[in-house]
This record gives structure tokens, C-alpha cells and sequence, in this order.
């Protein structure tokens, strides 16, 4: 498809698509006009991981890391984003819901005003939440912090609270162990003298002596922490760097709406156009008839044939078809050329009437209707004395299948397609009678083709 040819779809169904963008663009320029404008405040948080399980490595955590920066940030987007806080920001807000449905639906549209973007290798993200007013906007994106860090909070606190138990059935274990070893010390320091197998084991109960006084230690310190965490004396995990604060102007200006609004017009109506010629079932080029039909010559008429052309000229769009009859007529005579149609109206016999002029200044020939009275190869048998060159009109009724009347006594074959009118369905209907006359000459005839260009575009 070349840009011609996308410019002949365009203008093919310009009125359409003129309709659609006009269509469009009013309603468009409508609502920028009349709707609210809508103003988005925004926020920046940090939340740092939790550290209340134990850590065997006091550096272990500090480091940087991708994976756990990034799985932080996405858990902190789906949180926030959740039904569960969606819900409760909702009736924090005190938006109205009268029946289930109603709050469904203002939670939808609640959660289009949302915005949670996380900055990369970083333990921030941005908040954005939209409203109708810039204080209104402000109010919503405090609104959701504020919940968001009270349930965080709840949640490091519930964490803490079973790690502290935890904690401590640990350290009772490990006192357990300590005094067990302890007593198995000095019971191999009372019992035994000198000895080198003595002097090892009593080195290795005092290793796990150490190891264990260690371990101890450190879940001392994790559950002094984890105390802390109950008491509120650790600081929170998610606190604001950046406030909300009024925003000064409007996600999108009027005149910015009103270009949008515009812009998507112009392309519904390129879109309609382009769906119109999707849809379109009639034949208006020769690439179609070449795409649905065996090999064979295209004709295109570009301009609609009367059904008296007498007193004009011979045409001259003829002389390719007419030097095709002379090189038929050196090897035979006569020489039988039928024009048929697929559809009702589709101006065939204004066509073989038009080509008739153009032949009698060459050639005796005469023109012939059918059906007749008489069948077609006595009416020939009848002229073949006195004419070199018989064409035939065959005119279908609106019972027949198309192309059904094509005779198989002539040597060309023209077929005449109305263009926009003859549809694809019918030219692959008449296919099959076109493979039987393989040892004819085959002439597709696009009658009545306007190009949809201006002249000023045609090259």
C-alpha cells in the first residue's frame, strides 16, 4: 500500500470521515469546555525493609541490592494499590455510597485517580492521586499516607510482637544449651588429669561455649529491637520526605484538552475511513479484480457510458482492445467478442455499444443480443458471411448465477464490472465459469471508475 493509495481511501470516504471527526471534535471541544478541570497533588516516601529477623552478619543488608530494592519497591506499589487500602482511603475520604454497586464503582474510579511510582534502586516512590481542586487533591494524597503509615506501622508492630516471642524461646534454648555444656566442662576439668584427649574435648566444649555466648548476644540485641518496635521508640518505616502541597496548575489546560480532543478526532475519522473500505464488499480497483480472478487484461473505463453515444467520436480508451481484434482477425473470421455482466445495471450493454463504434471504422461488425429467439452459433452461421467481427451482448437475468450466460463459441470474452457496485462475492462466484473458458480471451471491464483524487494529487 503506497501513500496514493492510502490517500485514495481517505478521499474515497472523505464525507464519512468528515462526519466522524466533526462529529468527535464538537463533542470533544464540548466536554474541555464543560468538564472540571482536574489537578494532581503528589508525595514522596521512603520505605526502608524490615529489620527485625536476625542478622549473622551485623553488614548484611546495608549493602546495595538490586533484587531486594526492587521487590521492596513493588511490594510498597501493590500495597498501596490494594482493595484493602482502596477501601478504607474510600471511606476515609467520605465519598457517598448509597448500595454496594455504587461504592464498586467509586472505588473504580477512585483507584483511575491513583498514580504509585516507584524510583528505581532506590527505596522511594512518588504518590500521586487526582481530584477537582488542588486542595482537594492535596487532602487525598495526605489522606493515603497517612493510612498507609498508620497500617505499616500496625503490621512491624504485630511482626515485632511475634518475633519478641520467638526471640525469647531462642535465647531460652540457647541458655539451656549453655548451661549443659557449662556443667559437661567441669565435670571433664574434675574427672580427668592430664590428657591430651581430655585438654581437646575440654577445647571444644569451650568453642561452643563462645559460639553460643555469642549467638545469645546478638539475640539480646534483636530483641531489645523488636521491644523497642512495641514500645515506639524505633522510627517507623515509611515516613514523607516531600508533603503534598496544593498543585498550581491542572493536569491538562483547556486548550490542551481541546487539542487532544481534536487530535483524537482526526484519527476516528481516519479510522472510520479505513473501516468503511475494510467492510466495503464492491470491487473500485483493478488490484482487486487481479487478486480474485485467473490471469487475464483490466480494463478501466473512467468515465460512465451512455446508452446513445452516436453522435461523439469513437473513444479512444478502445484501441488497446481493438488492436487485440485485429490480431485475432488475421487468424480468424469471424471473429466473436461477448460482453456480459454480474450484476443488474452494471452498464454492459452501453459498453459493447460504445466498443462497437470503435470497431466499425476497422471491421464489418454487427451486434447481436441474447438470449434470442434463435441460438447463438445459427445467428453467427448467419453473419459470418458478411461480418468480420460479431459481438454479443449477453444480457442475464436476475435469477442467474453470475456469469453464467458467457458463451462458450466466442474467442474474447469481456466481463464488465460496475465499479462500486459489483461486489467481490460476486466475481468469485462466476470464478468457476471463467476456469471453463480457459481457451478464450479474457478482458476485465471496470466501467464507470472515478478516481477519488483530485487532479492536483494524481502523479
Amino acid at each position: 500500500m503506497t501513500v496514493t493509495g492510502l490517500l485514495r481511501i481517505l478521499f474515497r470516504w472523505k464525507r464519512a470521515a468528515l462526519w466522524t471527526s466533526g462529529l468527535l471534535a464538537l463533542a470533544g471541544l464540548v466536554a474541555a469546555v464543560a468538564r472540571p478541570l482536574a489537578y494532581e497533588a503528589q508525595a514522596i516516601l521512603e520505605r526502608k525493609p524490615a529489620k527485625l529477623s536476625p542478622l549473622m552478619n551485623s553488614k548484611e543488608g546495608e549493602e546495595f541490592d538490586v533484587y531486594r530494592l526492587t521487590s521492596e519497591s513493588q511490594r510498597s506499589v501493590a500495597l498501596l494499590k490494594s482493595r484493602y487500602m482502596l477501601g478504607r482511603w474510600y471511606d476515609a475520604i467520605g465519598l457517598p455510597a448509597h448500595t454496594p454497586l455504587e461504592r464498586e464503582r467509586g472505588m473504580n474510579r477512585l483507584f483511575d485517580t491513583l498514580t504509585v511510582q516507584p524510583i528505581s534502586y532506590t527505596d522511594l516512590f512518588v504518590v500521586k492521586a487526582r481530584a477537582f481542586s488542588p486542595e482537594e487533591a492535596r487532602r487525598r494524597t495526605a489522606l493515603l499516607i497517612d493510612l498507609f503509615s498508620q497500617w505499616d506501622l500496625a503490621q512491624d508492630r504485630q511482626e515485632a510482637q511475634q518475633l519478641v516471642g520467638l526471640l525469647q524461646d531462642r535465647m531460652r534454648q540457647v541458655l539451656a544449651g549453655l548451661a549443659q555444656d557449662r556443667q559437661r566442662l567441669q565435670t571433664q576439668k574434675a574427672g580427668l588429669s592430664l590428657s591430651l584427649m581430655g585438654s581437646a574435648s575440654a577445647r571444644q566444649l569451650e568453642a561452643d561455649i563462645s559460639a553460643k555466648n555469642a549467638l545469645y548476644d546478638q539475640l539480646t540485641s534483636e530483641l531489645e529491637g523488636a521491644e523497642r518496635q512495641l514500645r515506639n521508640d524505633a522510627l517507623p518505616r515509611t515516613r514523607v520526605l516531600a508533603p503534598p502541597v496544593p498543585p498550581g496548575k491542572p493536569v491538562f489546560s483547556r486548550s490542551a484538552l481541546a487539542l487532544i480532543a481534536l487530535c483524537a478526532s482526526l484519527l476516528a475519522g481516519l479510522a472510520m475511513a479505513a473501516l468503511l473500505e475494510w467492510q466495503d464488499p464492491t470491487i473500485r480497483r483493478a488490484q482487486d479484480i487481479v487478486r480474485e480472478t485467473p490471469p487475464g487484461r483490466v480494463l478501466t473505463l473512467p468515465d460512465p457510458l451512455g446508452q446513445d453515444e452516436s453522435a461523439e467520436p469513437p473513444s479512444p480508451r478502445w484501441s488497446t482492445l481493438v488492436d487485440t481484434v485485429a490480431g485475432l482477425a488475421g487468424a480468424k473470421k469471424p471473429v466473436v467478442i461477448q460482453f456480459a455482466g454480474l450484476m443488474e445495471n452494471d452498464g454492459h450493454s452501453a459498453v459493447a455499444a460504445s466498443f462497437l463504434r470503435a470497431l466499425r471504422p476497422h471491421f464489418r461488425a454487427c451486434l447481436i443480443s441474447q438470449p434470442a429467439a434463435e441460438p447463438l452459433q445459427k445467428q453467427i452461421r448467419a453473419l459470418s458471411e458478411t461480418h468480420e467481427v460479431i459481438v454479443v451482448d449477453q444480457a442475464a437475468g436476475p435469477e442467474d448465477p453470475p456469469g453464467s450466460r458467457l458463451a462458450g463459441e466466442a474467442d474474447l470474452a469481456c466481463l464488465v464490472l460496475a465499479a462500486g457496485r459489483t461486489t467481490r462475492q460476486a466475481l468469485r462466484a462466476a470464478r468457476q465459469t471463467l476456469e471453463r473458458l480457459r481457451g478464450q480471451g479474457l478482458v476485465f471491464i471496470l466501467n464507470d471508475f472515478h478516481d477519488p483524487l483530485p487532479p492536483w494529487l494524481r502523479s
